[in-house]
């Protein structure tokens, strides 16, 4: 693939610049992609560092007139969107891309929303997307990716909810970071606070939390320091509490030594966060996270795995003094196995190639096959690995170690053949079938699928063979809602023993998407048969070693297991 990328016309793409978000995703995404063998072409300021070649788009006498003076180290980011400095780095790029676009496949990305549409404008025919939307606000590519499913449905707000009229092409792609930049350390010294330092992202709880733990010791970082001076500086009510060290702003180095050395990060942003990256950063680092329990933390923060969201100051002060119950290896396998450069490049690999084939087949592409070779001949030329792709590979990856829990889980606790109803690339029916456990694999779409695996439609009037366990895990919200009825009395009838169940509930993200149901309801689906009962002791016996491992929000939300008689 080709990738135009816009740089920030306010900063300079290097790791100098670290503390601006949008500057750092362009530095990561050229870092991601070029890695894995795609092209890139970065239009910023002639002193960049990225891994690609730097079009310089912009003077450095331009840019030093209009940001030469800022204070990045004490202070927020200042820009103008009309200034002479965004007016000259569009202008340039436009010129510049102009020269290097070889054709319609190619990508223009503008990681600062409205400020590349001027560049757009002067490239129609290729693909422009914002590919990490990090505010509500001010966006015009037709294809959009949003950094949190909190932050996607912010944007299209209520008029949304209920109104059949959602757009495919629109789409949900976390953050990324470079394991590289942070080091792994079990345990810490003191609490940390690291981010813009104002009331908006919680500082002023921290200062009172310090007050409340005399005895611990509170570090503050980020920009923007004078802030602590102004509200508890000499004659002020309130002064800052000895235990508290204010150390400014953290460059890259500092930054990781910092998360390195904590015992618990504070991220209490008191807005909806879009994403808040400095949650990932500290994971990745083997610190816990105390979080507030809304925005984007809902989504990477697990509660009493990774961390603890919290709802009021008592929560904020019971979190803090039992931080120590967190294990730090889990907040280092979830960030990993979700969070880095390796593994959120093979969601934009999947997103980029469907963008591409909807382009190019706009009455239909988006229902394309992807074996349709034939058809798609200018797209096999660009992208030669398209038509191979089996699975959603990134899925699978993200739900293998929890395909390994349930398969021991089983081998223990429900002896017997398993069947796994919708079991997708099929990384349950592998997991246990390497346990010894006699397994079969039922799922519609059986292309390219191995031994275990077999065709078997769960609406199918006809129930499949019964099994001692069956399977069934997020597949019935993706079915018609006339459909549920026939598909559950399927289950029922399959199961001999023990159904290990769960689906969809209102407002979970995901693709395909229409059979929504509270938690309940569906248990009170099941359990109408009069054959199989919610069992609340095996649940909590499957959910009890999940703390081993990272698991996806969606089981731990949804999961029950049913049992018959």
């Amino acid at each position: 693939m080709i990738f135009h990328c816009l740089g920030i016309p306010h900063t300079i793409t290097s790791q100098a610049y670290c503390a601006c978000a949008y500057t750092a995703k362009v530095l990561k995404f050229i870092k991601m992609m070029t890695a894995r063998g795609h092209t890139c072409y970065h239009y910023g300021h002639p002193d960049s560092e990225v891994a690609c070649e730097n079009v310089p788009v912009i003077s450095r006498l331009t840019f030093a007139k209009d940001y030469g003076d800022q204070d990045t180290a004490n202070q927020f980011f200042k820009f103008d969107l009309s200034d002479p400095s965004y007016k000259e780095h569009q202008r340039r790029a436009a010129e510049e891309i102009g020269k290097r676009k070889r054709g319609p496949d190619e990508y223009l990305l503008s990681f600062f929303s409205v400020a590349g549409q001027p560049v757009c404008e002067q490239h129609p025919e290729l693909l422009h997307v914002e590919p990490g939307i990090g505010y509500s606000n001010g966006h015009f590519a037709p294809y959009k990716v949003f950094e949190s499913y909190s932050l996607f449905h912010q944007y299209y707000g209520l008029e949304h909810s209920g109104v059949a009229k959602m757009e495919w092409h629109t789409c949900v792609i976390p953050n990324y970071f470079d394991p590289d930049d942070f080091e792994f350390r079990s345990g810490g010294d003191y609490y940390l606070f690291l981010g813009r330092i104002y009331e908006g992202k919680g500082v002023h709880l921290v200062i009172q939390l310090a007050r409340e733990m005399p005895n611990q010791r509170f570090l503050i970082a980020g920009q923007n320091r004078a802030y602590v001076d102004d509200n508890y500086g000499d004659g002020k009510a309130e002064s800052l509490p000895p235990n508290v060290e204010v150390v400014g702003f953290a460059d890259c180095d500092t930054r990781r030594a910092l998360y390195r050395d904590a015992k618990g990060v504070f991220c209490l942003s008191q807005y909806l966060e879009p994403f808040g990256g400095v949650a990932v950063e500290a994971m990745l680092s083997g610190t816990p996270v105390i979080s507030t329990d809304w925005g984007a933390f809902t989504e990477t923060v697990l509660h009493g795995q990774t961390g603890y969201r919290v709802r009021s100051f008592e929560q904020l002060v019971w979190a803090a003094r039992n931080i120590d119950r967190i294990d730090p290896r889990n907040c280092a396998e979830w960030a990993c196995n979700n969070y880095t450069l390796e593994t959120v490049a093979q969601r934009y690999e999947e997103y980029f190639y469907l963008i591409a084939k909807m382009h190019a087949q706009p009455q239909g592409g988006w229902y394309q096959s992807n074996h349709g070779r034939s058809e798609l001949d200018h797209l096999t030329a660009t992208f030669p690995s398209y038509p191979e792709r089996q699975n959603f590979q990134w899925m699978a990856e993200e739900e293998a170690p929890l395909a390994q829990h349930v398969a021991a889980w089983i081998k223990d606790q429900a002896p017997g053949e398993v069947a796994d109803m919708g079991c997708g690339p099929g990384h349950f029916v592998k997991a246990l079938l390497s346990e010894g456990v006699l397994t079969t694999g039922y799922e519609i779409d059986i292309r390219g699928s191995e031994s275990g695996i077999t065709y078997g439609d769960i609406t199918d009037a006809h129930p499949l063979a019964s099994a001692g366990a069956v399977i069934c895990l997020e597949v019935l919200e993706h079915i018609a809602p006339d459909d549920t009825a026939t598909a559950i009395r399927n289950l029922v009838s399959m199961t001999e023993s023990t159904l290990i169940f769960s689906a969809g509930i209102p407002g979970q993200g995901g693709i395909g998407h229409i059979n929504l149901r509270p938690r309940e309801e569906w248990r009170q689906l099941i359990e109408e048969s009069g054959e199989l009962s919610y069992s609340a002791t095996l649940t909590h016996s499957l959910l009890d070693g999940a703390d081993a491992r990272p698991i996806p929000l969606w089981f731990l939300a949804n999961v029950m297991v049913f049992q018959r008689g």
